[in-house]
């Protein structure tokens, strides 16, 4: 799933930076990833998928 917005240049990460999310039922865990051109997605971390809400966070630095 991608996200509508996109981060600023100043914002972006150099490489691509991804971390795990918890979804809210408790199954198939969610990645968030965002790239070095500003778009950030959410994409499914097995087979099964899900579309439950889910929540998390990244964190790196900027140069």
């Amino acid at each position: 799933m991608q996200c509508e917005y996109v981060l600023p240049a100043e914002l972006r990460p150099p490489i691509e930076v991804n971390g795990m999310v918890c979804v809210s039922n408790g199954q198939t865990s969610r990645m968030l990833v965002v790239n070095p051109n500003g778009t950030i997605r959410c994409a499914n971390m097995g087979a099964a998928g899900s579309n439950q809400v889910c929540v998390g966070s990244l964190c790196y630095p900027i140069l």
